[in-house]
């Protein structure tokens, strides 16, 4: 019975399209970890309605093929919702993540 489930368990996993193995996943965790660091590079703080705010030119996605995360760069979001749609779509690739030495 154990097999059985151990089995079931297996086949779901092979069958899950988010599984990722533990070496890619280690570099997804490290690549995310740099990603963010840089993007944070960025944050400008602003007060709107009455609230802290945090706007950014980055943003880190991880890629379909869950292997490496990607970074967009282009113009400061504004902190409309529907505007920032718009700025985002119109940020770049960036292929890596030059940190500033401070």
């Amino acid at each position: 019975m154990k097999q059985l489930t151990f089995l079931l368990v297996l086949l779901g996993l092979v069958g899950c399209n988010d599984f990722m193995s533990p070496n890619n996943m280690a570099e997804g965790v490290e690549a995310e970890e740099r990603c963010n660091n840089w993007q944070e590079e960025t944050r400008k703080e602003t007060i709107r309605f009455g609230m802290d705010y945090s706007l950014f030119n980055r943003a880190c996605k991880l890629n379909e093929r869950k292997t490496m995360i990607l970074g967009y760069e282009g113009e400061y979001e504004t902190g409309n919702s529907q505007k920032d749609r718009e700025i985002r779509a119109t940020w770049t690739v960036v292929t890596t993540f030059e940190l500033t030495k401070n």
